[in-house]
């Protein structure tokens, strides 16, 4: 049985780096500059129980090792190396029990880019032993500014408010608010957990739009879980991003573009977006299919995340979380959605 593991490596870059190091101290390049430096932190967490500790080295050509040794402490573990140079290093990591024994080991090479955030998820796999490591790349922690157009936006910090104004909704039947991708965000537990607004000002028709959020998975527990839908569940009246089974798809409740299969326990940004009928679907900030729908999206109805009630049993339920869902009146382009995917945790600015 797959167990997922997140380990974020955040490559900060300063001028002058001021933290302390668990690693052996080089020079970025042979009489480079601090200017040439950066800091890779390692933060572990939901780790299992019989892994003690995690010992992670990068390693170079024409640069000595670095080894970091964290040692779990209540499932997580965290450190840095400092003194960074930009640039490709190979990154190894070896999960071990109280012996020293190697339960988990896997390698990848990570770019090191200036002012940008390197995010890397570990997969581990008990069966062989392994770890499965996927790396994608954002900016240093800085808020992206919201792109033009947008009709609403839930923060989901604390509230159901619309940080536009317009549509500010409501949580049902046992939905909250928990730890986010950003500050807080939505928790669906239940088969009728949900989130429900108005849609004042939402495109309708086959008129362009963009629809994104974070979501996390973290079981199935019906046929179908509603990230973000609204429409009229009619065909080509829906505009609907969501998950059969486990696999993300966009639908107009008739026809449908398939993405890949999510992982649970892993957020991930989700995007649709139309010009006409075509639209383009989007996962961590690339286009992973596209296509030719039937988009007619009658206006007066109803925003909802998680499910449709009444629904037929089973049907339709999401345990998870969702985040940061916003609607915008345009079809935001690759560039745009990919900037808020590299914001990351810090979102986009309020």
């Amino acid at each position: 049985m797959k167990r997922l593991v997140s380990f974020f490596i955040l490559a900060l870059f300063f001028l002058v780096s001021g933290c302390a190091d668990n690693g052996t101290n080089v020079p970025s390049t042979p009489g480079g500059s601090s200017a040439d430096l950066g800091k890779v932190s390692l933060a572990f967490s939901n780790a299992p129980d019989n892994v003690a500790r995690v010992v992670a080295r990068i390693s170079r050509d024409g640069y000595s090792d670095r080894i970091l040794v964290l040692v779990i402490a209540d499932s997580s573990a965290s450190g840095s190396f400092t003194d960074v140079a930009v640039g490709t290093w190979h990154l190894r990591v070896d999960a071990e029990d109280d012996s020293g024994r190697v339960l988990y080991t896997g390698q990848t090479d990570v770019d090191v880019f200036p002012g940008q955030i390197s995010h890397v998820s570990l997969h581990l796999q008990a069966t062989t032993g392994g770890i499965e490591i996927e790396v994608t790349w954002g900016n240093l922690g800085s808020c992206v500014p919201p792109p033009a157009g947008l009709v609403s936006w839930w923060t989901a910090d604390g509230n159901t408010s619309d940080h536009s104004g317009l549509n500010p909704g409501s949580l049902h039947n046992g939905a909250a608010f928990a730890g986010g991708e950003v500050g807080q965000g939505f928790r669906f537990n239940d088969l009728d957990d949900n989130f429900q607004s108005s849609t004042l000002g939402f495109p309708t028709g086959n008129a362009n739009r963009t629809m994104e959020l974070w979501v996390r998975q973290d079981s199935v527990i019906a046929v179908q879980a509603l990230f973000a839908v609204y429409g009229d569940f009619s065909g080509g009246g829906n505009y609907e991003l969501g998950a059969s089974g486990s696999r993300v798809f966009f639908s107009q409740w008739g026809e449908t573009i398939w993405g890949p299969f999510l992982q649970r326990g892993r957020w991930y940004h989700i995007a649709v977006t139309n010009v006409g009928n075509f639209a383009t679907l989007y996962v961590d900030g690339n286009p992973v299919s596209s296509g030719n729908l039937a988009i007619n999206t009658p206006g007066g109805t109803t925003f909802r995340v998680g499910t449709v009630t009444p629904s037929s049993p089973g049907y339709f339920g999401f345990r998870g979380m969702t985040d940061e869902i916003a609607v915008y009146d345009r079809a935001l382009t690759n560039n745009e959605i990919r900037s808020i995917f590299m914001a990351g945790s810090a979102g986009k600015c309020r």
